[in-house]
């Protein structure tokens, strides 16, 4: 009787293995499936299919399930956890995208002509928190960043941003320029230690501004300065909170009736994004093999429709020279990177990095260092 009872268990036993192990092959493979599909999502327009902006938001979940699944995996089935790791280099490129990883760069190749370039979005310069002290700060930090070109995008209008903050950095960047007219709520300008021509703008889709600034380089060069603000999820104070319980994996309640609402937002933004950055694509095609940098707020993941048609005629700095994810935003426990620097060719970066060091806005600077091509 006892043994009969001994080997029902281990009969018990071996199902329940059987189950577990069928259930870990399934989310193994949806995980890595779903992580392919978001890859290729990138090259879907939202305004076409506009819960492609959702689906992209998840990549880093996919991810992480994908990694961990195929680990569980390899445990029991060898073969098909060998079938997951090719799948998964297959998405190489896209994890890339999210957080690349390389190495140093010899002093060697640092040498020759270099262009030092910062952008930022500056949240209104802080005057709606801190008032005109956060001027100052920021006046201290231009003084310190040794920049050659720096971006701003969401400037404040306001006059004293003029006599407390553009005027005096001046002394250090003689050439400043921003787009006129106040039908926009904010501004996007560009400080320079070279003379700034002219300038011309690109698109204003969502009341959000892109521009292009032509710059006077030395030797005779013009280098075009595209500086661009994209629009953002634009979520109202109970749709972030919502938000950040769905990333808070600790969280253990969320309110599930504002989620039509947080996709709705997601997915209007995305489209706008969308149409913005096709009229920028327009342009860079117009100017294609000219000495280009686009700066700017892309407000969009690595691995999404936007980032995705700039790269189609620009490198991504950081993606070439930086490490890690490189978190630009840092509010409601978004862990991404936003902001971004490419170049055409006529650059190589030898370096760029995240000022995590500087809390002046919801934005963290972000500063590459271009060698210039033969």
């Amino acid at each position: 009787m006892k043994g009969d009872r001994d080997e029902k268990r281990k009969m018990d036993v071996r199902k329940i293995l059987k189950v577990m192990r069928w259930v870990a092959t399934f989310v193994a493979i949806l995980s890595v499936f779903l992580l392919t599909l978001c890859s290729l999502s990138v090259y879907i327009n939202p305004e076409r299919c506009q819960y492609v902006s959702v689906f992209c938001l998840l990549f880093p979940l996919w991810l992480v399930m994908s990694l961990t699944m195929t680990v569980v995996v390899l445990f029991y089935n060898r073969k098909l956890a060998l079938v997951l790791f090719a799948v998964l280099c297959c998405n190489i490129p896209s994890i890339r995208n999210y957080c690349p990883l390389n190495l140093p760069v010899s002093a060697e190749e640092v040498k020759g002509q270099t262009l030092k370039v910062m952008s930022y979005n500056v949240q209104g310069f802080g005057l709606a928190a801190k008032g005109e002290k956060s001027l100052h700060a920021f006046r201290a930090f231009l003084d310190t960043c040794d920049a050659d070109i720096v971006s701003f995008q969401e400037g404040s209008f306001k006059k004293v941003v003029d006599t407390c903050l553009i005027a005096p950095a001046r002394r250090n960047y003689p050439y400043f320029m921003k787009n006129k007219g106040v039908y926009w709520h904010s501004w996007v300008g560009v400080f320079s230690k070279y003379p700034i021509l002219s300038y011309e703008t690109i698109d204003t889709t969502g009341n959000n501004i892109c521009c292009a600034f032509k710059v006077e380089l030395p030797k005779g060069d013009t280098l075009i300065v595209v500086n661009a603000h994209m629009p953002s999820l634009r979520l109202s104070a109970e749709e972030r909170l919502l938000l950040k319980d769905v990333i808070d994996v600790a969280h253990k309640e969320t309110n599930n009736a504002g989620f039509p609402s947080l996709i709705a937002s997601v997915c209007a933004a995305g489209k706008l994004r969308a149409r913005q950055v096709d009229n920028i694509c327009n342009y860079l095609k117009l100017h294609q093999g000219e000495n280009i940098i686009l700066t700017g707020d892309f407000n969009d993941t690595p691995v999404s429709y936007a980032h995705q048609r700039i790269s189609d005629y620009l490198q991504d700095c950081f993606k070439a020279v930086g490490n890690g994810i490189g978190r630009t935003f840092n509010k409601d426990a978004l862990y991404v990177r936003i902001d971004n620097v490419f170049s055409s060719e006529w650059w190589k970066p030898v370096a760029c990095e995240i000022r995590d060091d500087v809390h002046l806005s919801d934005h963290y600077p972000i500063v590459c260092t271009l060698k210039r091509t033969e």
